[in-house]
């Protein structure tokens, strides 16, 4: 008997066989996504603090406000659509950002 095509039993075995390796995939592409998210915040993080260093090392105070960075030529971007930060004048080391 010449048969063409598929058995219905192989499609299903093919549908779960994808189904199998799209679940295993999946989840290990979005962890990887976070960590690379967490990894950028922690770089930008430590190029911010860089520059309030270097502001306080020509001007012989921190900033009062993010904003004073830019106004002052650093070339730094500060993103409050994406970013959240806190940051307190009198305590450098506590500058936090994080996604909003």
């Amino acid at each position: 008997m010449n048969q063409r095509g598929y058995s219905l039993i192989e499609l299903i075995i093919v549908i779960v066989l994808i189904g199998i390796l799209v679940a295993t995939v999946v989840p290990s592409a979005m962890k990887y996504k976070e960590h690379q998210k967490e990894k950028e915040l922690a770089i930008y993080t430590k190029v911010l603090k860089k520059t309030m260093r270097q502001y306080y090392a020509l001007e012989g105070k921190y900033p009062n406000d993010l904003n004073d960075l830019k106004g002052k030529g650093y070339k730094i971007i500060i993103d409050t659509n994406q970013y959240k930060y806190n940051y307190d004048s009198t305590k450098v080391n506590d500058l936090t950002v994080e996604y909003k």
